[in-house]
């Protein structure tokens, strides 16, 4: 191995270049390179301890401090210098973001008929088509619950063009418009009169994530689907 005389800078040196990468969740990552006389790396070494903020750097885009994670990549080269590759995270925003796109399903269908003899319910289901969210942020890695975005997403299910529920023209038709929430009353010559109540309720089913860590930080994906549930109930009005 060469020898070699260093009459500069014993100070730690940030390499030119640095990298930005950002993610749909909001989480951003920053790459950097330092280096230092071989001789100082174990004084400059724990100033990239995970969590640290990385050295001379604002930190931009993050909009909070930009903690390092992992461990940084060591090299001691033949030239005498020790380089560290060192990674950072942060988020640039804290709302994340919220996609969302449809795929066929079938919504819950409840008849209940309650006029005399007997009361009788019948289940089914409706071919439809359902709409699905994936929600991604990133919060502090702490150990408390992260619940950053909210759950309660308004989804929408449609019936498609070609059911028999469907007339034709409209290539997709929310259920609320093929089942309209309601009462009616129609003359019937044995019950003197029939009511019909319909209600539509639509649920978002929450299919977490654990998340993934990245130090002082988590990136949390979850996915919402939408499952609309029909109730029709006929009673003597």
């Amino acid at each position: 191995m060469s020898n070699y005389t260093y009459h500069g800078t014993s100070n730690l040196i940030a390499l030119p270049g640095r990298s930005v990468q950002t993610f749909p969740s909001g989480l951003v990552r920053v790459d950097r390179t330092y280096a230092c006389k071989a001789a100082d790396a174990g004084r400059y070494r724990q100033q990239f301890a995970i969590g640290n903020p990385l050295p001379f750097d604002d930190g931009t885009p993050s909009i909070d401090q930009m903690s390092i994670f992992p461990e940084p990549q060591e090299d001691r080269g033949d030239d005498g210098f020790v380089r560290f590759s060192v990674s950072a995270y942060g988020r640039v925003n804290t709302t994340g973001t919220i996609q969302s796109f449809f795929e066929e399903g079938f919504a819950d269908l409840i008849a209940t008929s309650q006029l005399p003899p007997a009361t009788q319910t019948n289940f089914s289901k409706i071919a439809c088509v359902n709409e699905i969210a994936i929600a991604s942020f990133v919060a502090p890695n702490t150990n408390e619950p992260i619940n950053n975005l909210p759950r309660d997403i308004p989804l929408r299910v449609y019936v498609r063009e070609g059911s028999p529920l469907v007339s034709k023209g409209s290539q997709l038709v929310p259920i609320e418009s093929v089942y309209v929430p309601g009462e009616v009353s129609s003359p019937s010559p044995t019950f003197g009169s029939i009511a019909t109540r319909t209600s539509v309720t639509i649920q978002n089913i929450i299919e977490d994530s654990p998340g993934t860590v990245f130090g002082a930080w988590k990136e949390v994906v979850y996915k919402l689907r939408a499952s609309a549930l029909v109730r029709i109930t006929s009673f003597q009005g």
